[in-house]
């Protein structure tokens, strides 16, 4: 979470998507507070992939603009 936030600070927008082996709740929430535009955790399916990445490049897209 430490690297995340540093990132955040110099480059504010770009979509950071978190994938985990085992979910925790904190740790999903520590994510999303550092500033992760998802959070998901294994086993996904290449649709779940696709949406997952569709979203967050939808968000960064939004920002950009």
């Amino acid at each position: 979470m430490p690297l995340l936030q540093r990132v955040r600070t110099v480059l504010p927008s770009p979509a950071f998507v978190v994938v985990t082996r085992l979910p925790e709740t904190a740790e999903w929430l520590d994510a999303l507070d550092a500033g992760a535009t998802d959070y998901c955790s294994l086993p996904l399916s290449t649709r779940q992939l696709q949406w997952i990445f569709e979203s967050a490049l939808s968000k960064y897209a939004v920002a950009a603009v």
